[in-house]
């Protein structure tokens, strides 16, 4: 060795010296150690050196004086091999003195790993030798170093992995553990390691691990089982487990590892999931729907019972593949529904639905849409299952077709009313020919193509209801019924149940069930006059009933859902009272979609004659044609008719009857909003009239003054009047102020 020793494995304190001897030449010194000596140098591939008593090396051999490069006979080996001052602390001369054979490994400085045995060698003259044999061990050191470092690691990732590991030297004792297998135990690899099965798990646990252990070991094969296993915390778990044996050259087991692995959620997750799957096959049978379930690799197709009867068939009758779907298809969809599910496919969407025909047993068509979704794609991501259902929507397209049909014949039939009005004096029961006029038919007509809701603003006695009438009658509703109510003569107490209704016994006084205006109006339309007389709470429970919410009778659990056209008619602005609160916003926007504004009748007084030819021709008999003379005609175009055409209309039935024409009018000059009784009368063609003509004259124009001013709010108005709101109600319908 040429470098100084720093690590002993095995040895002890060095021995005291005894007197050198005087040097002997090698030759010499072979002879005098014998044939025993020689055999031993010859044999060994290693370093050898033999030092005195005194330890002067008497002897070297060629691989170590290769090693160090010179031969140090003659020299005192701690000073010649290991370049120290003193006895090397290993040397054990004492140990070897006592006859004794030392062996022991160093590591060097360096770290190189040398194994080193040291025995006596006597001579004849009593003395002895320290014989040195030395092999260089670090190849083997590094690659037990290297195993150990493996061996760490192994044992690492097997205490990190969740499947449980151990190992068995016989049937009924536990080798090694992982930590997975010990956690589950509750307990310390200590405390399972090299242990009795028995002295770990409870009896009933080590009987069967005893059982499965022992069939290894006889029978020298693997096996699998999964079995109920408590735990350290006395909860019992599923366990996969596998028996492995690893068997020596000669076929016999040398020990066996097993595996754990609990799958007591993933078992219960399947149990469930089988479950599911039964009531799912249940349900599909059960259900009214027709659904289908597609596996896209193998074409097989289910269909439950639904989709046969749903053509006529029994449950089962067609084969259950995509093949029998394919051949029941319309000859003119079939390409197209192939494709649609193919482009499906292939851009991996959410959900696909198609329309098209299937044919019935006895030969007909249904028409069917079919929903589907990709519910299961291999490891590639292609689809490889569908499910989805199909409906039968064959009365929806019918209905389609006739609506179509009806919407066709409308806009023909509204092109030929268009086509008709220009430049004639009467649309439908509108009569006007002024451009005013037909500017609001135009409107009406968009508005009768349409859906959507209409709010016609105009001054009492336009004619607002006659329009709302001819919207209807020239919409698709126009067959269905058209319901009129005047909002602002429902009594506060009454509106909820008037326009909702309500059942029997639901307050005292209800001993039968009565259907709202919107049951009453449900298919058609409902005109609703003076809208804006509506509360505001009213107004949130409309706005949620027309827009799909429903609404529920008094005393009723029943939602209804009405399919209904809101018109709706004002003479006030709207807009200002959105912005005073008294109207929501919301149900603003909701009704005030297609507006319609009708001209009083004042600013369009070329209509007049017309408008009195018209009523003098409805109130006339088959015998008479009244007539009106021309300076009359002008008086009337001369007059502002505060009432409107109503007004008009009421003094040409009067005339008829009475054979007389008379009017009233407040100058424009002397008109005053603080003005309750108006300042004068002016009568035409009659100056000896009845003082209760006059009188009914003169209320009739003080309550129509206080309704205008006050803004048609009839509850403020006949508190101003001293009169009580019924008596009101009835002066308005009695003197047919609007």
């Amino acid at each position: 060795m040429t470098q100084d020793p720093v690590c002993l494995k095995e040895g002890q304190k060095a021995g005291k010296t005894a007197k050198e001897p005087a040097q002997k030449g090698s030759d010499v010194i072979l002879q005098d150690k014998g044939l025993q000596l020689d055999a031993i140098i010859k044999a060994f591939d290693g370093l050898i050196y033999l030092c005195s008593q005194d330890y002067r090396i008497e002897f070297m051999n060629k691989k170590y004086i290769e090693r160090i490069g010179y031969d140090a006979t003659g020299q005192i080996c701690y000073k010649a091999l290991h370049h120290r001052d003193s006895v090397c602390p290993w040397c054990l001369v004492d140990r070897i003195l006592k006859g004794e054979t030392v062996r022991c490994e160093v590591l060097t400085p360096r770290d190189n790993w040398y194994y080193v045995v040291s025995t006596p060698i006597y001579h004849s003259d009593g003395s002895f030798s320290k014989l040195a044999m030395i092999m260089d061990i670090s190849e083997r050191k590094y690659a037990e170093s290297s195993l150990e470092k493996r061996v760490e690691e192994q044992k690492l990732l097997l205490d990190n992995i969740q499947t449980q590991i151990w190992y068995l030297k016989d049937a009924k004792t536990y080798g090694a553990v992982n930590k997975a297998h010990a956690e589950f135990l509750n307990l310390e690899k200590k405390a399972i390691e090299h242990k009795a099965i028995s002295e770990v798990l409870d009896t009933e646990e080590a009987a069967l691990f005893a059982a499965h252990n022992q069939k290894v070991f006889d029978q020298k094969i693997k096996i699998q089982t999964e079995d109920w296993i408590k735990t350290g915390k006395g909860e019992k778990r599923l366990l996969s487990m596998v028996f492995t044996p690893k068997l020596d050259t000669n076929g016999n087991v040398e020990y066996v590892v097993c595996s754990g692995e609990d799958i007591t959620d993933y078992r219960r997750a399947e149990e469930s999931l089988r479950q599911s799957k039964k009531r799912l096959d249940l349900a599909m049978e059960a259900t009214s729907d027709a659904l289908w379930d597609w596996d896209l690799r193998t074409n097989k197709t289910y269909f439950n019972p639904c989709f046969y009867t749903m053509l006529g068939y029994s449950p089962y009758e067609l084969p259950q593949d995509f093949d029998t779907w394919k051949s029941l298809m319309h000859p003119q969809d079939k390409t197209n529904i192939i494709s649609k599910v193919q482009n499906y496919v292939q851009k991996k969407i959410g959900y696909f639905d198609v329309e098209y025909r299937l044919q019935t047993k006895q030969g007909g068509w249904r028409w069917i849409m079919a929903r589907g979704k990709v519910v299961d794609r291999d490891e590639k991501g292609t689809p490889v299952r569908m499910v989805g259902t199909h409906v039968d929507i064959t009365e929806r397209k019918m209905n389609e077709e006739a609506l179509r049909i009806s919407e066709a014949n409308l806009r023909d039939e509204n092109l030929r009313l268009k086509a008709s009005f220009k430049g004639s004096n009467q649309f439908g029961n509108i009569i006007g020919k002024s451009k005013v006029m037909h500017d609001v038919y135009e409107t009406i007509l968009k508005a009768a193509q349409s859906n959507a809701g209409v709010i016609i603003y105009g001054e009492s006695g336009t004619g607002k209801e006659l329009v709302a009438k001819t919207i209807h009658d020239l919409s698709s509703r126009g067959s269905r019924s058209f319901v009129t109510v005047n909002c602002g003569a429902i009594p506060e107490t009454l509106v909820e149940s008037e326009f909702f209704g309500y059942k029997k016994g639901a307050f005292t006084g209800a001993d039968m069930d009565k259907p709202g205006y919107l049951t009453i109006a449900d298919g058609g339309t409902l005109f609703m006059d003076e809208i804006g007389e509506l509360d505001l709470n009213m107004q949130v429970k409309l706005l949620r009933a027309i827009e799909g919410g429903g609404y529920t009778p008094i005393g009723s659990r029943e939602n209804i859902k009405p399919d209904i056209r809101i018109i709706s008619a004002t003479n006030k602005n709207l807009k200002e009272s959105v912005e005073r609160g008294e109207m929501r916003d919301d149900f603003y926007y909701r009704i005030h979609i297609i507006p319609i504004y009708l001209p009083p009748l004042r600013e369009r007084k070329e209509d007049i004659s017309l408008l009195v030819y018209h009523f003098l021709q409805e109130y006339s008999d088959d015998k008479t044609i009244h007539s009106i003379p021309e300076h009359i005609i002008k008086s009337l175009q001369d007059y502002d008719w505060p009432g409107n055409v109503r007004e008009l209309q009421n003094t040409i039935h009067r005339y008829i009857t009475l054979k007389k024409i008379d009017f009233m009018d407040i100058p424009q000059s002397k008109r005053n909003e603080t003005d309750i009784i108006p300042e004068g009368i002016l009568v035409q063609n009659n100056r000896d009239l009845e003082l209760r003509t006059l009188m009914e004259r003169f209320e009739k124009k003080v309550i129509t003054s206080t309704l205008k001013r006050h803004r048609w709010h009839k509850t403020k108005a006949a508190s101003i009047l001293g009169i009580d709101r019924k008596t009101l109600f009835r002066k308005i319908k009695n003197y047919e102020i609007l």
